[in-house]
């Protein structure tokens, strides 16, 4: 009969090599898993400070909310940003059926 002796340096090596193919296979597995597609759009909303006019626009660098922007064009007061936020359009997956 064969004995073996394995000593914890065997072991050790053993264990990472045995854990290195199991992460290796999580990340091929995760990677290959097709994700939706997601838009993304910022939006600025512009509004008059009388609350007469309000308009959405693309989001530009520098804007914040309180900004003023200019002119409202109904009244002539003010007009600033009034909020900011993200909205997000998901895009159905193509399935083959």
């Amino acid at each position: 009969m064969i004995k073996l002796q394995i000593d914890t340096v065997t072991l050790l090596i053993m264990t990472l090599v045995l854990l290195f193919i199991y992460i290796m296979f999580t990340v091929i597995k995760e990677l290959s898993t097709k994700k939706p597609e997601v838009r993304r759009r910022t939006i600025a909303i512009h509004s008059c400070i009388n609350n007469d006019y309000e308009i959405r626009k693309e989001f530009k660098i520098g804007d914040y909310v309180g900004k003023v922007i200019g002119k409202c064009p109904r009244c002539g007061a003010a007009l600033i940003i009034k909020a900011i936020y993200t909205e997000v359009e998901e895009r159905p997956t193509k399935s083959i059926t």
